[in-house]
Order: C-alpha cells, then structure tokens, then sequence
C-alpha cells in the first residue's frame, strides 16, 4: 500500500462522539490562573484537549456526589433497606457476569440495553421485592375519603361511635396512608428516574396552596 493509499483510508478530523452522550453544549465559565495551569498540565499528560479534561473531571465529580448520597441513603436507612441493596447487588452482579458451560457470556454489564440480562434483572429484583415485603391490597383514597365521610355524618346528632364502625374508620385511615405513602414512592422513583421533573411538583403545590 502507497504513502497516499494509506492517507486516502485514514479518516479525516476528530473521532465521532459516542451517541448515548446526547448532544455536547457550550458552556462558557471562569477559571484563576493556578486552575488553568493546572488543568492543561492535566490535560497534556492525559492526552486530553483542555475541555475533555474538564468534562472528565465534573463526571468524576457528579458520580462522587452519587455515591456519597447513596451512603448517606444506607447510613440513614434500616436493616432491611441494607439487606435489600445488598441481595440486589448480588443478584445483579451475577447475572452482568454470567457464563455458560463453555465459558462463554450470556449475560451483560450493558443490561438496560441487553434485554436477556434485563429482563432477568426485572425479575430477580421483583421476587426480591415480594420476599420481603407482604402483598399490600388494593385501596382507593377518594372512596375511603367517602366513606369515612358517611360513617362520621351519621353521628352529627350525637350518640357514641359503634365499635364496628370505630374499625371500619381505622380501616380506611389506614387506606389513605396507604395511598399517601405510595404517592410519595411513585414520585421520588418518577424524579430519580427523571419522568417527573421538581419544578413540576413546585408548581403543583404552589397551585394547591
């Protein structure tokens, strides 16, 4: 092959950007002098431009903050919140390295877009769910709202509260902890996975108040 061969079969300009990155943004921000230096320095021996570098090292710094509030999450949380992460990171881990009889891969690190792996993920994690936790039923805030409504009207004009309906109340307050617990769940799960932005909750409770 020819000096201009070779030329001719090499690509011209950067490397593409990896897709799954989304699409990069200017972001225009001052540094000191000591910074700068120390960031080209960096960037030098990494091989780097200076922008990459930075990018690298706000990455680096985000993926710290996750992790330092999922420790402080297990600092805080209860045994079974520790018992729970650990048998899902076990489970998990095994399937991401799973080998068949011949040494070979079948499971996969990329599991989101690996759908044997995810699909064992989801299942493992849901047994894991119901193993722990005992199936809760079924409940309905606006009708136990309803009905705690009737019960109490009918004593408007005095007279003692029946046990029976003293239980039937009980019920249906726990009904609408129920209800309000899982509200909470659902939305911390919609942020953390981003389906539900806070500004949205800011402007719902400030329409609410």
């Amino acid at each position: 092959m020819t000096e201009e061969q070779e030329k001719a079969g090499k690509r011209v300009g950067r490397p593409p950007k990896n897709p799954t990155l989304g699409k990069r943004i200017n972001a225009m921000f001052r540094l000191n002098e000591a910074t700068r230096d120390r960031l080209m320095a960096a960037a030098g021996q990494s091989g780097r431009s200076m922008s990459e570098e930075i990018e690298r090292r706000v990455e680096e710094s985000l993926r710290e903050d996750a992790k330092q509030d999922l420790t402080l999450s297990l600092l805080n949380g209860s045994e079974y919140l520790k018992s729970f992460i650990v048998q899902v990171s076990s489970v998990v881990s095994y399937l991401e390295n799973l080998r068949d009889g011949n040494n070979k891969p079948i499971g996969s690190k990329e599991w989101r877009d690996h759908e044997p792996t995810r699909a064992a993920v989801r299942m493992a994690v849901v047994d894991l769910i119901n193993d722990i936790t005992s199936p809760v039923r079924e409940t309905d805030g606006k009708t136990a709202a309803q009905k705690i409504l009737e019960i109490t009207s009918a004593y408007q004009d005095g007279g003692t509260i029946s046990d029976e309906d003293l239980e039937r109340i009980k019920t249906l307050e726990q009904d609408l902890k129920i209800e309000e617990m899982v509200l909470h769940g659902r939305t911390m799960a919609g942020i953390i996975t981003g389906k539900i932005k806070t500004s949205d909750i800011a402007a719902i409770s400030k329409s609410d108040s």
